[in-house]
């Protein structure tokens, strides 16, 4: 949030994804990441700097070897609607694989959820 404070406003951009959610996964959801993805746009912050652009905000996928606590916050964020940015579906669970860290997505689903990303904004590379 405050690099959203310290940026000038971005004219050009038109689309933003906004992602939030696993750093703060062992935290209360409803004191961190809920909080500050609100804040964000209940001061218009992301509005501030990218000027006319569509907010996205996506699925956060997660390994199901994460600890349960973890899933339930994470499962939290992703089932709150926001009524500013619009939501990007996951991949299916099924293929969505991490790295042995259970944290960071694997090369593969990166490009699984990139592309997937790509097709629901109807993008075109």
């Amino acid at each position: 949030m405050r690099l959203l404070t310290k940026t000038a406003p971005i004219l050009t951009v038109q689309m933003a994804i906004l992602f939030f959610g696993l750093n703060n996964r062992e935290q209360d959801v409803h004191l961190t990441t809920l909080k500050q993805i609100r804040s964000i746009f209940r001061f218009r912050l992301a509005k501030t700097v990218f000027l006319g652009a569509t907010f996205y905000f996506p699925h956060i996928q997660y390994s199901s070897s994460l600890p349960l606590t973890h899933q339930y916050n994470l499962d939290i964020i992703n089932n709150t609607r926001f009524t500013d940015p619009k939501h990007l579906a996951g991949i299916s669970d099924d293929i969505f694989t991490t790295r042995q860290d259970i944290i960071h997505w694997s090369p593969e689903s990166a490009s699984l959820i990139f592309h997937s990303w790509l097709q629901q904004l109807q993008l075109h590379f």
